[in-house]
């Protein structure tokens, strides 16, 4: 399954958890490229945790859709958190680099909080400093929620 949280925006999360269809994968290329036709700075939360590794179509697709959207993502991404822990999401995302890299900031971190607060930094450093103050507060609430 793959799913899109917007609650946060200008972050935008996609979940990934287990494997999914190439309709699927579709479907969800389709649904970030709306969000980056907004022509608004955003940054872009991959929580790949409960993720498997992608099959090499699915890996060529996202390299090809990486390229049709280079202009877009130069303009309003302003970087990409991903939250790996398997080794073998991590080798798909190294090659998907590989085949294409990515035009703006990445970081790879191991939990959520590290990168929802590199995504709070990414938005300070480029001047957008309300959605970095929302995220220190939605990340401040969890820290409060998790004891």
């Amino acid at each position: 399954m793959i799913s899109l949280d917007d609650s946060l925006w200008p972050l935008l999360i996609a979940r990934f958890e287990g494997p999914h269809s190439p309709d699927e994968f579709e479907a969800y290329l389709d649904r970030a490229a709306g969000y980056f036709r907004r022509r608004e700075p955003m940054v872009m939360l991959v929580d790949a945790r409960d993720a498997v590794g992608m099959p090499p179509a699915q890996r060529q697709r996202q390299a090809e859709w990486q390229r049709q959207h280079e202009s877009v993502l130069r303009h309003f991404n302003q970087g990409t958190a991903f939250v790996i822990t398997s080794p073998a999401v991590r080798l798909s995302l190294n090659v998907i680099l590989a085949l294409r890299p990515l035009v703006a900031p990445h970081v790879v971190v191991p939990t959520l909080r590290q990168a929802i607060g590199w995504a709070a930094d990414r938005f300070e450093e480029t001047g957008h400093r309300f959605p970095a103050l929302r995220l220190r507060t939605a990340l401040l609430g969890s820290r409060r929620g998790s004891g």
